[in-house]
């Protein structure tokens, strides 16, 4: 009687557990878009702002606004440019650091946004596509501002320079160049990105959120009996 009992009061337990698990993966699979943006409205972790993307942009506002705001600063003496008297230089840095300095704060909003809303998750390509062509053409802009500078100063007589003015235009020099490095830094990030996008990579796309067709895509292919990894 005892042992009869205790088989009573098993069963049931047991038979309860059964029909409960097909319960949770039917509710899963039904719903795989639900938990996708769960995900996304969690918030903004940490690991999202120091990845090597980011750093990237960071790196590139801090440097244009240096460019920018030295040569506003500094770059003329008396009304004449500093750069061999030469206005369109000067000008043109101006106008590339103020330039790049939006762009890069306009893809770390965009970055940021994404980690809260899953609104641009359909729009990655279209930003990805952007993104590289904006990277190309801000590294030959630095590479060209770097060069213009580089080459008016030194043939710029220094004698009647206020030192202020000679270690601003030299740091301005200095900031532009690591300006161009950071968006040659930014095409390989972006390049790559772009092949992980093609290819299908279904850990983390390149405004740092899953994609939410590939992850479910993959779902189905573990719990379809008729695949390989689920007869394993």
């Amino acid at each position: 009687l005892p042992r009869a009992s205790h088989t009573a009061t098993t069963q049931p337990h047991r038979h309860h557990l059964t029909a409960s698990q097909p319960h949770s993966l039917t509710h899963t699979h039904a719903h795989p878009a639900a938990m996708y943006q769960q995900r996304q409205v969690s918030g903004i972790e940490p690991r999202d702002c120091v990845n090597p993307a980011i750093l990237l942009r960071y790196l590139q506002m801090i440097s244009a606004i240096i460019v920018f705001s030295l040569l506003f600063s500094h770059g003329t003496v008396h009304s004449s440019s500093v750069l061999n008297e030469k206005a369109p230089p000067l000008h043109f840095s101006e106008g590339v650091g103020v330039f790049t300095f939006l762009v890069a704060l306009i893809f770390i909003f965009l970055t940021f946004f994404n980690q809260a809303s899953s609104a641009l998750v359909s729009s990655v390509h279209s930003i990805l596509y952007a993104d590289l062509f904006l990277a190309i053409l801000n590294s030959l802009l630095w590479l060209i501002a770097f060069s213009w500078m580089a080459q008016e100063w030194r043939l710029t007589t220094k004698t009647y320079v206020p030192k202020e003015n000679k270690t601003s235009v030299e740091a301005a020099i200095a900031f532009s160049f690591i300006s161009f490095l950071a968006w040659v830094g930014s095409i390989f990030t972006t390049y790559k990105a772009y092949q992980q996008a093609n290819g299908g990579a279904a850990s983390e796309d390149y405004l740092g959120a899953a994609d939410p067709g590939t992850a479910y895509s993959a779902f189905e292919d573990f719990n379809d009996p008729s695949t390989p990894s689920h007869r394993k």
